[in-house]
């Protein structure tokens, strides 16, 4: 089975103030379940509009390139057993959706997590966090290092990850079609 990271940029004042401090083009991290539903799981902004509230989101990556239609992404597939699936997917929807209201997003960590030091609160992630919490819960990678550490960097280096994408969000959008009824057909 495959599931797909999205690391990201879409030149938002907060992404650019990141890139900034943290030297990375890439700022923003998702997993993406079907590559054809253009959409993410992640922890930000939950209106595309406005930086705040920010929590636990199934973003809209058409959405977000309407706002903000320079986004720049790169997008890997990683190969994950059946059971790792499995572990994803009870995660993602018995804990983070059914309590998504619960969840928010851990402003405190981002100042911490650049110069390293842990930042735990209960229910509160950043993207990166998140993202590595949901890979290593599931058993699918082994960042080797605390959760609240990881950094959007980190997914870069992923072992057994294949890159299919790299550019304009928008560009890959066009070029994932849904099946035509055609394509059903035969």
């Amino acid at each position: 089975m495959k599931i797909y990271i999205v690391v990201a940029n879409a030149y938002t004042a907060v992404s650019k103030l990141f890139s900034f401090a943290t030297g990375l083009g890439y700022v923003h991290i998702g997993v993406m379940i079907d590559p054809t539903e253009k959409r993410m799981y992640s922890f930000g902004r939950k209106n595309v509009k406005r930086p705040f509230p920010a929590g636990f989101i199934h973003e809209d990556m058409v959405a977000v390139t309407k706002r903000f239609p320079h986004t720049i992404c790169k997008i890997f597939e990683l190969e994950i057993t059946e059971n790792q699936h499995d572990r994803l997917m009870d995660d993602l929807n018995n804990n983070y959706r059914r309590n998504a209201a619960r969840y928010r997003y851990n402003v405190a960590a981002l100042p911490l997590l650049h110069v390293n030091i842990k930042c735990h609160r209960k229910r509160h992630y950043v993207c990166s966090q998140f993202c590595g919490k949901l890979l290593s819960d599931c058993g699918a990678v082994d960042f080797g290092k605390d959760i609240s550490l990881i950094k959007p960097k980190d997914f870069f280096d992923i072992a057994d990850t294949k890159l299919i994408f790299d550019g304009m969000m928008t560009d890959y959008l066009q070029s994932v079609q849904a099946p035509t009824t055609e394509e059903i057909l035969v």
